[in-house]
């Protein structure tokens, strides 16, 4: 990881609660250094600035510009990154969780992407999935429950 990349990211989760207008000022900025050098990210860095994301911030506008910045991420990179964390997001950003998978299942390559993510996962990453996908169905993603039927399918083969 590059030393901006990195000194981005720590700015990201030092201004992460985004209380006063210096944090989202340079919450704001870390991020646009982050977007511009979004093509080297690696695994690690996308797991980090998941892992940023939270429930209780002050400013979820400015906390959804994390959104933009981790959708344009190669989905090959994307998805496995968000399956690694989804179990740590759930306790302190759950709406975030449930919003980001629930999205994936709206988009066919998204949706066999995180399917083939979860048939190699760990177990416990499996079962994470299965609570977001549940949440989301819940929220009205129109097809997460679908996607959460093909995934319990393949897990009763196994």
């Amino acid at each position: 990881m590059s030393e901006v990349i990195r000194g981005a990211i720590r700015r990201l989760v030092v201004h992460q609660s985004l209380t006063t207008e210096a944090d989202v000022q340079s919450f704001d900025e870390a991020l646009s250094i982050c977007a511009e050098h979004l093509g080297e990210f690696t695994r690690p860095e996308v797991e980090a600035i998941l892992r940023i994301f939270r429930d209780d911030t002050q400013h979820r506008e400015v906390m959804g510009g994390l959104i933009h910045l981790v959708e344009a991420v190669p989905i090959n990179l994307y998805v496995p990154s968000v399956l690694a964390v989804l179990s740590d997001m759930e306790g302190v950003a759950q709406h975030w969780a449930i919003g980001l998978v629930g999205a994936m299942t709206n988009d066919a390559d998204y949706t066999e992407a995180l399917l083939n993510a979860a048939a190699l996962a760990p177990p416990e990453q499996q079962v994470a999935l299965e609570r977001v996908l549940g949440a989301a169905a819940a929220r009205k993603f129109a097809n997460a429950n679908s996607v959460l039927q093909r995934l319990r399918a393949f897990d009763s083969r196994m």
